[in-house]
């Protein structure tokens, strides 16, 4: 069960189950979304890498967790205690905190803060202790590399174990290798500058594309127990052209980088509004191929880059651009967890990704040919897929059919037509009933799903969230269809429990609900729309 799940059965529930030992206290990586909760004891939880979005919470315990690289997007903190909490690397946007204490947290220089109020740039309640820069000089040999692939691969085995990584860290120190270093200031005061202050020894073969040459960098990294977890790389200057596959390939060879897991690829300079030129990633993957660190990376992003609206209209956004060739790269990461591919054309190739989980493709208008390479992947552990600005014409039943052979949870179709064919589909198929989230938001809802949703809405009910936020509805269904509890219309909105709505088993199904299987303002109408053509699940 996952924590979210966890958290929707209550408080009580939840907290006697963590007294109990039966909540694992390694939860990296957890997806919270539109949750509303309070009173929850999530002290000591490892929530590093997590998301929380849109979530209210209130009363919860904290103390002692880590959200090391937690990204939290909206919702509320209202007197929730962070005390001894580890937030290096975290993001908080758009987030409100309210009453909450943060005495003894650390990794406050490392925060990311955007639009968010009540915590400002560090705690008033941090101890002095905390605050106060690290008295002791750095001790190191200027280009000492130690390796011992016994620990490396000790570490590599378990990249979460944070006594491992300060253990590691130590002996590096030991060696006199500057990484050390890295590893035990991480999360505490003064880890940013101490990194901008020894970029050259740190990164010796990146450090002025880190500075950006006085402009902006065409390096970001992100840091994990010290060393570089991930790097976007983008070269948008034309002041300063860089060759992008040369580039991954000084960072992928740099010491810190050596346990890199997620590499993602912005723009390459060359690239003009307007789709003028092409953004060719061929020869970054023909660099990529001779890299033996390949096998550690679970993450890749390609084309990442803002669409941002140029002009009042709604819809009027700066174009994708294409992606190019990506086909040779699939056989180098056996390990690859999660993928994203932003562009508008180019060659997948043959998607054979056995550890993939996420697969995120957001295109507009995309070539016949990219649809075919996503329908015949091969992907057994898929749990996540999205496929966004999907304006043309496809194969929506095949996509379905090819979905339905792998333990899909979440699948997004944003920006779609109409969700007409698709709750139509869903409902004759069997990926329905594994789903957990249906995001179709950004798309057209008509009076025909609206009917055809609250006709089978025991069908839907055992989902955690069917976004239908940023659609057009039709006022005759508009009050029903909102006030279902796994309906989200607006993306802020935290969701109600849905205990009530438990999964029916294959006998229970029918033709519609009776009136004990729907709220009551879920209630059809007495006189049904007899002039819509809406079949029942089987297609009738």
């Amino acid at each position: 069960m996952t924590l979210s799940e966890e958290l929707r059965r209550g408080p009580r529930k939840f907290n006697a189950r963590r007294k109990a030992g039966e909540i694992p206290l390694d939860q990296s990586g957890a997806t919270l979304s539109h949750l509303f909760f309070a009173k929850a004891d999530l002290s000591k939880l490892d929530l590093s890498n997590s998301e929380f979005e849109d979530c209210e919470v209130s009363d919860c315990d904290f103390r002692g967790a880590s959200l090391e690289g937690a990204y939290v997007h909206g919702g509320r903190f209202e007197r929730c205690d962070f005390r001894g909490a580890r937030l290096s690397g975290a993001t908080f946007e758009g987030v409100e905190f309210a009453e909450c204490d943060f005495e003894g947290a650390t990794g406050f220089d490392t925060l990311e803060l955007l639009d968010t109020r009540g915590l400002g740039g560090k705690p008033a309640t941090v101890s002095d202790q905390q605050t106060a820069p690290l008295a002791e000089e750095p001790k190191f040999v200027a280009g000492k590399v130690a390796v011992d692939e016994a620990r490396e691969r000790d570490i590599d085995a378990h990249p979460n174990d944070a006594a491992r990584w300060l253990v590691y860290g130590d002996w590096l120190q030991s060696e006199g290798d500057v990484r050390g270093e890295l590893v035990t200031r991480h999360g505490k005061p003064g880890f940013a500058t101490f990194v901008q202050d020894h970029l050259e020894s740190l990164f010796p073969s990146f450090a002025d594309e880190l500075r950006g040459g006085g402009q902006a960098p065409e390096v970001e990294l992100e840091f994990r127990h010290g060393l570089v977890h991930g790097a976007l790389l983008h070269a948008l200057s034309r002041e300063r052209p860089v060759k992008l596959g040369e580039l991954a390939h000084r960072v992928l060879a740099a010491p810190a980088c050596r346990f890199i897991r997620r590499l993602s690829f912005g723009l390459n300079h060359d690239v003009t509004h307007y789709g003028e030129r092409q953004n060719d990633y061929a020869p970054v993957i023909e660099s990529l191929i001779k890299e033996p660190k390949l096998q550690r990376l679970t993450h890749l992003e390609f084309g990442i880059q803002e669409r941002e609206v140029v002009a009042d209209e709604q819809y009027d956004r700066e174009p994708l651009h294409s992606f190019g060739d990506l086909s040779e790269l699939w056989p180098h990461v056996p390990h690859l967890e999660q993928l994203t591919v932003q562009g508008n054309g180019g060659t997948l190739g043959n998607l054979e990704l056995p550890s993939l989980r996420v697969a995120r493709f957001l295109t507009d208008n995309p070539d016949e040919q990219v649809v075919d390479e996503i329908l015949a992947a091969r992907w057994p552990k898929l749990e996540h897929f999205e496929l966004w600005e999907f304006d043309s014409e496809f194969d929506l039943e095949a996509l379905l059919h090819a979905l339905s052979a792998v333990p899909l949870k979440h699948l997004a179709l944003p920006g779609m037509m109409s969700t007409d064919r698709l709750f139509e589909l869903l409902l004759a198929g069997s990926l329905l009933k594994k789903l957990k989230v249906l995001d179709v938001h950004d798309t057209p809802f008509s009076e025909r799903s609206a009917a055809f949703l609250l006709r089978n809405v025991a069908r839907f009910s055992h989902l955690e969230r069917l976004d239908l936020s940023d659609s057009q509805f039709d006022v005759r269904r508009d009050d029903a269809v909102a006030k279902l509890p796994f309906v989200v219309l607006d993306r802020k909105r935290a969701l109600p429990t849905v205990e009530q709505y438990e999964e029916p088993s294959d006998d229970e199904y029918d033709d519609g609900p009776d009136d004990s299987d729907l709220p009551e303002e879920a209630m059809p109408p007495e006189a049904p729309n007899a002039d819509l053509d809406i079949p029942d699940e089987h297609g009738d």
